[in-house]
């Protein structure tokens, strides 16, 4: 699953607009093929073609919420309503976004989405990115639990986060 979690970000990042881009990151939907060097990506049912405006807007949110700049709540709020997800509280919708895309070992994106719905942050969640929210969340969740196991096997706190790994991708789609 290692490999997957890069190809889903450069799929969604930089190919959405004119390529299907999986969204369905579960362990049995990716196949490594060692010999051939080959990831295999099985049951393409869950996809999505996001409008150029949609996917330049989630490349922006990654870029801000990578940066690491606690000052730039506007700013992710911004670029989250541009990409589809809606709140009138800026704070708390950027605050949100941060928690979906840098899951730790203690806290991943379904966490992040539970509080917001208990908290009613969210007013509005475009049909066209529910997929990609719910993806989000998948595979925060598997980085929380990789973040786990490391820990847990060599004594080693490793911050696993979507926000940072698919910045270049995210780059190259502006």
């Amino acid at each position: 699953l290692g490999s997957a979690v890069p190809f889903i970000g450069w799929l969604l990042l930089c190919m959405s607009s004119s390529h299907l881009a999986h969204v369905d990151p579960h362990p049995g939907n990716f196949r490594w093929d060692a010999s051939a060097r080959t990831l295999w990506v099985l049951d393409w049912g869950s996809n999505v073609r996001l409008s150029d405006e949609r996917r330049r807007a989630l490349c922006l949110l990654i870029i801000l919420i990578s940066s690491g700049d606690r000052d730039g709540d506007e700013a992710i709020a911004d670029a989250a309503r541009a990409f589809g997800v809606r709140s009138d509280n800026s704070p708390q919708l950027a605050c949100l976004l941060r928690g979906m895309l840098n899951a730790t070992q203690h806290h991943a994106a379904q966490d992040a989405l539970t509080d917001a719905a208990v908290d009613n942050i969210l007013s509005d969640v475009d049909d066209s990115v529910v997929p990609i929210v719910r993806c989000l969340a998948t595979l925060g969740g598997l980085l929380k639990e990789m973040q786990r196991a490391i820990r847990n096997e060599h004594q080693q706190n490793m911050r696993l986060s979507l926000a940072a790994m698919w910045q270049p991708f995210a780059e190259m789609g502006l």
